[in-house]
């Protein structure tokens, strides 16, 4: 029998005087909610194994006991669940975490007794390693976190924030031995946690009266959309419908955040560590403005909306698009459509100004990303029959084999074109941001080299060991060069057509601030699964670094690998002049060779 493991906090009552960390109303009924959610939600033949703790229960030792006895019960075939409802609040990062926090700012949970006699906040990176260790034996690893980590705002008659100003420095000595370890050698792959939010590191998070009784407004909204959404919801579908219930209570300074966003984790079924339905990857959903799609400027989408429509894929349902923002498209339901406004709504591109790529020896029906090259025109992918497959061959040499079939062959084209649009053509011309990115990719261990070609990309090479060829090994930084903060994420743009952000999914680097990318661990370039290294064989990973004034998503960006059995569409389609809040891009190519003999 598989089992859910539970430590669920509820803070109201502080130790420290109001004056320090004033007390909160809402959090142990969140928690004895969340504690009825689950015994009336887990699965059949599943058991609920719930710690909670309360108030003058959940002193910082009590919270860190229960993440390292409670929660690392769980097995393989197990779940462990921490939800955390209560004050969060800043310190400043010691100078050997830059790798982890390119901020200068960490985020903290405070426990029952932070900040008297000389206990301390418990550190975001320390709650971090402390889910890894649960992770490395858990089937699955959930976090919710209530609370926020900024100072500031107007209090609304009725309600508080769950944020209190930053606590004091803290001895590097004096943090947990597991955070110690990991800023000791961080080599070591962890293994990935989901988290939901209630807000942005740059936002508050807050609570009011709801149905009478005092509530975190995240809490609240997550478990309404639980039992409307039912076994089915995912996280990346919990997060939407939180999202535009905490949009629909008016709480524009709160925007509830999923990490990480751009990971197969953000598909899993809540609680349940299996994958949910397929979903589109661009998401509609009502927010403050009215509905709204989470794809914008940044992601390759036109400054000029005219012609750009948005549809639900098997389905009549279309939205006009009104205006075209960085970050998001603001839209408007056509044909009579009045979508439902606590649901979101997976949508594609059904309409673009005009097509993306030319196509060579095969004539695609209608669609808004490929079309057959007319007579003299440059040819962006070439299509070869063959017994049984088809090649497709782009512009640049590169190819892939599908199935021959029609639908497959679109598919395809779709998917390259838009892959080829972002590796070579999604472009800021106007922006005046420059290049403030510097990116450095260094050898990770001494037998490892990198050389930095003329174009600014990067060479490494397979060397010969005694037990045969082995790949080399990096480290990736990041330094914003700028004089603001900025939102950035580095895509990995595949050989075999994959993008991912799992190298530094969107995130935040302060002004001259450094981070590394995968937190400092080492990253191994090899070729392909499944294909040899060969001397004189070679391929190129290319990185297509995104930085925005404003946070923006990555999953818009995101493609699978093109092999065998193509699915339907993702968008990337080209960028006009920014009008707003600026973005830029950055390339670079990593070159991995096995040399010769």
């Amino acid at each position: 029998m598989s089992t859910v493991y539970a430590l669920l906090v509820g803070v109201n009552r502080y130790a420290a005087p109001d004056t320090v960390v004033p007390d909160l109303r809402g959090c142990v009924n969140d928690v004895v909610d969340v504690l009825a959610m689950l015994r009336t939600t887990v699965r059949p033949g599943t058991k609920l194994d719930p710690v909670v703790l309360h108030d003058e229960q959940a002193t910082l030792e009590a919270v860190v006991s229960g993440l390292r006895a409670h929660l690392t019960r769980a097995g393989p075939d197990d779940t462990a669940l921490f939800w955390f409802s209560g004050h969060g609040s800043e310190a400043v990062a010691p100078a050997g975490a830059w790798k982890v926090e390119g901020t200068g700012m960490l985020q903290t949970l405070l426990c029952h007794d932070s900040r008297t006699d000389g206990v301390p906040d418990l550190w975001d990176k320390e709650l971090s390693v402390l889910l890894d260790v649960v992770a490395a034996r858990a089937g699955h690893v959930a976090v919710i976190l209530d609370s926020c980590h900024s100072e500031g705002g107007t209090r609304e008659v009725g309600s508080r924030w769950r944020a209190v100003p930053p606590g004091p420095a803290r001895d590097t000595g004096l943090l947990l031995p597991e955070l110690l370890a990991r800023m000791a050698g961080p080599d070591a792959e962890a293994p990935e946690h989901v988290a939901l939010a209630a807000c942005r590191r740059d936002q508050q998070a807050e609570e009011r009266l709801l149905d009478g009784v005092p509530h975190g407004l995240f809490t609240w909204s997550l478990l309404r959309a639980l039992r409307r959404l039912g076994p089915s919801a995912t996280y990346m579908s919990l997060l939407a419908a939180a999202r535009s219930e905490v949009a629909r209570q008016r709480a524009f300074h709160q925007v509830p955040q999923l990490h990480p966003a751009a990971s197969a984790l953000a598909g899993l079924r809540f609680l349940r560590g299996e994958a949910g339905t397929a979903g589109t990857g661009i998401v509609m959903s009502y927010e403050r403005h009215g509905w709204q799609v989470d794809m914008g400027r940044a992601h390759g989408l036109p400054a000029d909306p005219a012609g750009l429509a948005f549809g639900v894929p098997g389905t009549r349902q279309e939205v006009r698009v009104d205006e075209v923002r960085p970050e998001l498209s603001r839209v408007t339901p056509l044909y009579g459509w009045q979508p439902d406004r606590e649901r979101q709504f997976g949508v594609v591109v059904t309409a673009l100004p005009r097509p993306l790529a030319t196509v060579g020896g095969f004539d695609p029906p209608d669609s808004p990303f490929v079309r057959a090259a007319g007579p003299g025109e440059a040819v962006s992918l070439t299509v070869t029959a063959g017994p049984g497959r088809v090649r497709i061959t782009d512009r640049h040499g590169q190819h892939t084999d599908v199935a021959d079939s029609p639908r497959q062959v679109v598919a395809a084209l779709e998917h390259m074109a838009r892959w080829l649009w972002l590796r070579d053509e999604l472009r800021n011309p106007v922006s005046a941001l420059g290049e403030p990115i510097h990116v450095e990719v260094l050898p990770a261990g001494p037998g490892d080299t990198v050389e930095t070609t003329e174009d600014g990309g990067w060479r490494m090479r397979y060397a010969m060991t005694e037990s045969g060829w082995a790949a080399p090994e990096i480290v990736v930084h990041l330094h914003n060069t700028s004089g603001r903060q900025l939102y950035v994420t580095v895509l990995n743009l595949t050989p075999r057509y994959a993008v991912n952000a799992t190298l530094f999914p969107p995130a935040p680097i302060g002004a001259g601030r450094r981070v590394a990318a995968l937190s400092g661990r080492r990253i191994r370039v090899s070729l392909p699964p499944g294909e040899r290294p060969e001397p004189g064989r070679s391929i190129s990973d290319w990185l297509v670094v995104v930085a925005a004034e404003q946070p923006f998503t990555a999953e818009p960006y995101l493609l699978p690998p093109v092999s065998g059995a193509v699915r339907g569409v993702r968008d990337l389609v080209e960028a006009g002049p920014p009008a707003g809040e600026d973005w830029t891009t950055q390339r670079f190519e990593i070159r991995t060779e096995v040399p010769l003999i």
